[in-house]
């Protein structure tokens, strides 16, 4: 099931979309039809082979900016997926014939455990339709514990994916709570090439990223926690006549607070200001005039609040 050009099951584009990826894989830009990069260069392993400037035939792959010509069902001269990208490569398989075998297989470390993640790749089938009997490439997302006495987190297939005109890209993948620091991703074929050919797929855009748009790679605990509060006792000044105030909030973190109250008598005008950091620290002063007082909340890393009541005496 596709929601536009993705598939059910993933993170809402509202909650990617602002988030940091662990990482993406583009494979580069060039404009020499095959690339020189291995697998190793995008930190993943496969169980087919690489070729370069040769036909890719079953159990092959290449890195290339555009369909080649070596087999004539192929939609020949079809580009990679990022469309801003000039002379993008895409990661093009020529599925092998054996069912269950390792497209890409990659070991992630430093997950935040308990945070969603979408583990997801771009993908098209090369064939020109209509495909007859030829097999439409059908794979599965799979993440496992890099333990492997935990086994499988999470997998989801894709279905058959069709070949249709002009090769569309669709986005498929899987959402997964992290359980474990590390991971390893999988994309394995879930069938068998028929004797009539085809399970020919182009990949693109190969990502791991955080299901929130707060995502930055820090784990909760590791985050600074901001802290923003202003209250009528810490930002009210009573004045004995006709004047206004003015408060200003600027926010940072806040942990422990220290709370001190002094009071003086002078004719001076008083500032009120709270900082919250590791360590805050609220200083109340009370003046007894006819002045105009201003607020101010600021949040950094040493915090200082001052309260000011000014009336006349």
């Amino acid at each position: 099931m596709f929601f536009g050009n993705r598939s059910a099951g993933l993170c809402s584009d509202n909650s990617t979309n602002n988030s940091t990826s662990v990482f993406l894989i583009t494979f580069g830009s060039s404009t020499n039809n095959y690339s020189n990069s291995t697998p190793s260069s995008f930190n993943f392993t496969t169980s087919h082979i690489q070729v370069i400037n040769t036909a890719i035939q079953d159990g092959y792959f290449g890195f290339v900016n555009a369909v080649p010509n070596h087999h004539k069902v192929w939609q020949i001269g079809k580009l990679d997926y990022a469309t801003n990208e000039k002379n993008g490569y895409m990661f093009l398989v020529n599925v092998a014939k054996e069912k269950n075998t390792v497209i890409f297989n990659s070991t992630i470390n430093d997950l935040c455990i308990g945070l969603r993640y979408e583990f997801s790749a771009y993908l098209a089938n090369v064939d020109i339709p209509p495909t007859g009997s030829r097999q439409k490439p059908n794979v599965r997302f799979e993440v496992r514990a890099a333990t492997f006495q935990v086994g499988i987190l999470k997998n989801s297939s894709t279905g058959n994916i069709p070949a249709e005109d002009y090769m569309p890209w669709r986005k498929y993948g899987v959402t997964f709570i992290a359980s474990n620091n590390s991971v390893v991703l999988l994309i394995i074929s879930n069938v068998a090439s028929s004797s009539a050919g085809g399970n020919d797929l182009a990949i693109d855009n190969i990502e791991l990223r955080g299901c929130s748009n707060n995502y930055s790679r820090l784990c909760p605990s590791e985050e600074t926690t901001t802290s923003q509060h202003t209250s009528s006792a810490a930002t009210t000044t009573t004045i004995g006549m006709a004047e206004h105030s003015t408060s200003q909030h600027i926010s940072s973190s806040s942990t422990t607070t220290t709370t001190t109250t002094t009071t003086i008598d002078m004719n001076e005008p008083s500032t009120s200001q709270h900082i919250s950091s590791s360590i805050t620290t609220t200083t109340i002063t009370t003046i007894g005039m006819e002045e105009t007082t201003t607020s101010q909340y600021i949040s950094s890393a040493v915090a200082v609040t001052t309260t000011t009541d000014m009336s006349k005496q």
